[in-house]
């Protein structure tokens, strides 16, 4: 991606960027002697978001014997981490970009929810990583989609519109051809500029074409990124209606691969579904 079309995308004022209390929590994160009790003060001038982490940390996944309700505790069992990127994540969604005809804000929230559900069940399962980080980093992997739609309305409706939705290669190939980068490429440059782990950066840019990239297939890049790729059919299955046969069939497949047993794979769809659909609700 071009210098100038980086400055372009992050001069103007309609793209989508960590503010207040988010802001501050990654200036926190970033001082070694920031404190527990520091990251809680500042989460407690924000209610919605003290609320959105401990609907986390009391989720049926995270498997404790009893409801958390003080911020310092939630935050020392999610991890700063995990508290900073979804903290990160939700102020960044909440930003609904100028009108762009073909993006719809509202299914890309849901989207975004169902990856980080996902990704945290998977993670999991699988025990790949830890399921709450897990969750942070699903729900900031497709920033890049939303700052094109945020900064070039126009335009992008016109790569919407010429692109298979259903197919990320071909978006990200038409998105190429109208802005000299695409949404995984974009989306590890915002992340890297908020001083994101390079791991995670890596993973992000990575996500659709891991197999291709040159990453060692036991780096903590690799292992992310295919999790990442993972969420995408995922998130597709829980918008929709009526699954297709062959879609949810691919999906189990790809499931196994994490070292899922088949036979669990559906009861783990069942437990997604049902927190994504919570997560939903609650948050409108």
């Amino acid at each position: 991606m071009a210098i100038s079309v980086i400055e372009e995308i992050k001069s103007i004022d309609a793209l989508p960027s960590p503010t207040g209390v988010a802001l501050e929590i990654m200036r926190l994160a970033d001082d070694p002697d920031t404190t527990v009790d520091d990251i809680a003060k500042t989460l407690e001038t924000d209610p919605a978001t003290v609320g959105r982490l401990l609907r986390i940390v009391n989720s049926p996944l995270a498997g404790l014997s009893r409801r958390i309700a003080s911020v310092p505790q939630a935050i020392a069992l999610l991890g700063l981490d995990t508290v900073r990127n979804v903290a990160l994540g939700f102020a960044i969604m909440n930003q609904k970009p100028r009108q762009c005809a073909e993006f719809d804000h509202e299914r890309f929230c849901s989207e975004s929810i169902a990856r980080a559900v996902a990704a945290r069940h998977v993670a999991a399962k699988a025990r790949c990583f830890a399921a709450d980080e897990a969750f942070g980093f699903g729900l900031l992997c497709q920033v890049g989609r939303l700052a094109l739609a945020a900064v070039f309305s126009e335009r992008y409706a016109r790569v919407l519109r010429a692109a298979d939705h259903g197919d990320s290669r071909d978006l990200a190939r038409v998105e190429w051809d109208a802005f000299e980068t695409e949404h995984n490429e974009l989306g590890a440059d915002l992340l890297t500029d908020w001083n994101l782990p390079t791991f995670y950066c890596d993973a992000v840019r990575y996500q659709d074409t891991y197999d291709d990239a040159d990453i060692e297939p036991d780096s903590r890049t690799y292992k992310l990124a295919r999790l990442l790729h993972f969420t995408g059919p995922v998130s597709t299955l829980m918008l929709c209606r009526s699954p297709v046969r062959e879609e949810m069939s691919h999906v189990i497949e790809e499931a196994t691969t994490f070292g899922i047993e088949e036979s669990s794979v559906e009861d783990m769809f069942d437990s997604i579904r049902a927190e994504w659909e919570h997560f939903c609700a609650i948050l409108a």
